[in-house]
């Protein structure tokens, strides 16, 4: 009786989900910005520019974040390492873990950095 309790209680825990059954990542608790490396915006005349990238990544159990991949360059070093820092500090909710596969990460404009 005790064994099927803890069996039964094992499938209804969301932490016991495997990722591969996950439709959606766990809620994003927190997460620093994307930083616009400083001489970025002096590059381009375009002040709607902005640090984009498209990255995947895995998402731990404890909710930290590992394997972050850029799958799609903003073709500016410093940029791509401004949105990988960005994803590095993310803290998700605790959960099974899950995979995050090309998703779009980009900063404010340089418009908004000007307006500092």
């Amino acid at each position: 009786m005790l064994i099927s309790l803890l069996l039964l209680a094992a499938v209804q825990d969301p932490l016991a989900t495997s990722p591969e059954l996950r439709d959606t990542p766990p809620r994003l608790i927190s997460s620093e910005p994307v930083i616009i490396p400083p001489d970025f915006c002096i590059m381009y005349k375009d002040r709607e520019k902005t640090c984009s990238a498209d990255v995947s990544f895995d998402i731990l159990t404890d909710g930290s974040v590992s394997n972050i991949e850029i799958t799609r360059s903003s073709r500016v070093w410093a940029c791509d390492r401004a949105v990988a820092s960005s994803i590095r500090s993310r803290i998700y909710e605790r959960s099974g873990g899950f995979s995050v596969h090309n998703e779009a990460v980009q900063s404010q404009t340089c418009r908004a950095l000007r307006g500092r």
